[in-house]
């Protein structure tokens, strides 16, 4: 649980950088309140989805070849996070330039980058103690 609110909100974050980033080059002006609003609620939806989506198959296996698969989830979660929130914000455009936006972001503010992928991190190792519980109450079975 504590993973997917660590995604979620960090999905927001990441989400409202890159939408803010993007009315700075426009000549429109600043967005409506409504309209931020919604792409932090996108963000939140598109981090914890990408996480739901994806950490049975990536995150939270044990040994070395698990945290060479996490990181290697940390893609594939982003991605995935990325696709859905720029879809919820702009459903055409946004599927497509939700990832690219992303990248953009992370590379204009590496922090935040670096916080995102020791998120994803972190729940591999929260996912990875739930899994061995998990399989002790199974195997006293």
């Amino acid at each position: 649980m504590s993973a997917i609110i660590g995604t979620s909100i960090l999905g927001a974050l990441l989400t409202c950088v890159a939408v803010m980033g993007l009315t700075e080059t426009s000549s429109h002006g600043a967005p409506s309140r409504g309209y931020i609003y919604w792409s932090i609620f996108a963000g939140s939806i598109g981090g914890a989805g990408g996480f739901l989506a994806c950490y049975e198959r990536w995150l939270g296996h044990a040994g070395a070849s698990g945290w060479l698969t996490a990181l290697i989830g940390t893609l594939v979660v982003s991605g995935v996070s990325s696709v859905i929130a720029g879809t919820l914000i702009l459903p055409i455009y946004g599927t497509m330039f939700g990832p690219l936006q992303m990248i953009i972001t992370m590379i204009k503010s590496p922090l935040l980058g670096v916080t995102w992928l020791l998120m994803l991190l972190c729940a591999h190792g929260l996912l990875s103690q739930w899994r061995t519980e998990r399989d002790s109450v199974f195997s006293t079975m």
